[in-house]
């Protein structure tokens, strides 16, 4: 079951989904995993939208993330951005490719990616403060 509502602002109330490039409500995908849990707990976790076994190792989102990177997929380019910029899902902090992610993303046409990236030069996170950037 998924609402279909509209998503919320903020990344902390979403997930990306790695296999197909949707975002979901954390509702939503908290609601489906329940409801397999207690109806079909033998059956591995899967992705609401396009059926896809969910990912059971950070390799293994990497991998996905680059697949659709390939596929130009903006929201790809900005997930992994976030993480070498801070460093998740095990890869080192690079601040200097999470930038370049970013500019790609930007490229692309994401507004996000223009927020992102004027955020990192306000705030000076990881590069030198520029607030004319």
């Amino acid at each position: 079951p998924i609402c279909f509502l509209p998503l919320p602002f903020g990344t902390e109330n979403r997930i990306y989904q790695s296999c197909c490039g949707k975002f979901l409500c954390r509702g939503c995908f908290y609601a489906v995993e329940a409801e397999r849990r207690k109806s079909r707990p033998n059956i591995p976790a899967h992705c609401p939208f396009c059926r896809t076994t969910a990912y059971t190792s950070n390799e293994e989102f990497l991998e996905r993330c680059k697949k659709r990177m390939e596929a130009n997929d903006v929201e790809a380019f900005i997930t992994l951005a976030w993480h070498h910029h801070d460093g998740g899902m095990g890869l080192p902090q690079d601040f200097k490719k999470s930038m370049g992610l970013w500019l790609r993303a930007a490229e692309l046409g994401s507004i996000n990616a223009h927020y992102d990236l004027g955020r990192i030069y306000y705030d000076g996170n990881g590069v030198e403060k520029d607030m004319k950037k």
